[in-house]
């Protein structure tokens, strides 16, 4: 690609350059005064007219370099994209919807989860306590007001009925490999909840599994109600695209 000064260089039987770190081309010796001077001046501020083919490569350079057209490693397309690994996301939702299922399920016959809500109000007031030593369960203070917004309205009765009925359909979907990354980001978000509360015990590690299997949504129901499901109901976004094709081909 070439570039040649502009302004009052312009017809001026001057030399060229290549590239603005190149030497220029031409008899330098044969430079006029005021060509000389435009030179200097057109250096110093670095105006350059560019050739189309400059500006060509230009834009493709921009298109390369655009974050939507990197590719994404072989591997990981392979592994989140495609059906090759369906197996092992059917053994990993399997596992995530068993504990949510069995956790719920141990939770229909007990008063204090599905009449009274004494469970979930009991373990609301142990997260916002705050002990004299130590750190306190919540660390953040939103969170804190929050559930005692949530104490002070006595809203832990319809809570504890809620969790109870997102357990057991977030495991179900998960088992059944039914709207499979629906069920894994509400599953996410209540173990999300909990740990802002303050308890651990297998809430990260479901936390992580569910993030992966939302990841996989495409292929982690494969071996399930998803492989009939999705191709007959459809994406809000694939009919975006496939409306927008439409217009692209009567245009």
């Amino acid at each position: 690609m070439h570039f040649r000064p502009i302004g009052a260089c312009h017809g001026a039987n001057v030399p060229y350059y290549p590239s603005p770190l190149s030497p220029p081309i031409g008899d330098i010796a044969q430079i006029p005064a005021h060509a000389a001077s435009c030179i200097i001046e057109a250096s110093i501020s670095s105006r350059f007219v560019v050739s189309d083919n400059a500006k060509g490569a230009f834009a493709v350079a921009r298109e390369v370099i655009n974050p939507e057209n990197i590719p994404s490693p072989p591997f990981i397309r392979t592994l989140f994209s495609t059906t090759k690994f369906a197996w092992l996301w059917t053994i990993i939702r399997v596992y995530v919807g068993w504990q949510w299922l069995s956790s719920g399920w141990n939770k229909v016959g007990n008063p204090a989860w599905t009449q009274t809500g004494a469970a979930v109000r009991g373990f609301w007031a142990n997260a916002v306590a705050i002990p004299e030593t130590g750190n306190p369960p919540i660390r953040y203070g939103w969170y804190r007001s929050f559930l005692n917004f949530l104490l002070e309205g006595e809203h832990h009765t319809w809570m504890a009925k809620l969790i109870v009925a997102g357990e057991i359909l977030v495991g179900i979907g998960l088992i059944l490999g039914a709207l499979v990354g629906f069920a894994a980001f509400f599953g996410a978000l209540m173990n999300f909840n909990f740990m802002l509360a303050g308890t651990a015990s297998t809430n990260p590690v479901l936390f992580l599994l569910s993030i992966l299997i939302m990841a996989a949504w495409k292929v982690a129901g494969y071996y399930g109600v998803d492989r009939w499901l999705l191709p007959m109901v459809g994406t809000p976004w694939q009919r975006d695209l496939t409306a927008a094709t439409s217009r692209e081909a009567r245009a």
